[in-house]
């Protein structure tokens, strides 16, 4: 887990899955944000909503309709000091494929979303995807972003989207021990 704040009120840091098993469709595009954001100007109202301390969300209406139906993009922003990612996937635990809201319940997730795209078999992800040692797919796609967590070097990030094509990969890939690559970042 990440260097995660304990609260009193919480015996555990709280978990957020990148959750990695089935869904080939997400009807929801979720997008990871460190709470960085654009400068908010005096009197302007703002578009996110405190969900908890250093978890917030916000809707924005997508400039385009892409046929969906549904214009609404919502995206969460989430301080990885105060929670701890994970990820987890069916090839890593017992290989079956069970609902988002089924992986929150039974490991105790304050969220959960979907890691990414995934082959024909609906569990092997069509990007470079390694949780410490267990390796779902090794190979890395031509994709550039490669999300990482769990790091080993306490002088990187603690997560960061690594751009393939702008940072040396090679060399960022020996300092954390989890990685989600895709196309959705």
């Amino acid at each position: 887990m990440v260097n995660a704040r304990m609260n009193s009120h919480r015996p555990f840091p709280p978990r957020i899955a990148v959750y990695a098993a089935s869904s080939l469709i997400c009807t929801i595009l979720f997008i990871l944000l460190l709470l960085i954001g654009p400068p908010r100007v005096e009197g302007e109202t703002s578009p996110w909503r405190e969900v908890d301390d250093g978890l917030l969300i916000g809707e924005f209406e997508a400039h385009r309709n892409y046929g969906s139906g549904d214009t609404k993009i919502l995206i969460l922003k989430i301080d990885p000091q105060k929670y701890a990612f994970k990820l987890m996937s069916a090839s890593e635990h017992d290989g079956r494929k069970i609902p988002l809201k089924e992986w929150v319940e039974k490991y105790g997730l304050v969220a959960a979303f979907n890691a990414g795209m995934y082959q024909a078999d609906g569990i092997t992800s069509v990007g470079f995807m390694k949780n410490f040692k267990h390796v779902n797919n090794g190979r890395l796609n031509k994709n550039k972003a490669v999300l990482s967590f769990n790091p080993v070097d306490p002088s990187v990030p603690e997560i960061q989207i690594i751009d393939r094509e702008c940072q040396d990969f090679e060399n960022l890939k020996g300092k954390y021990r989890t990685f989600v690559q895709s196309i959705r970042m």
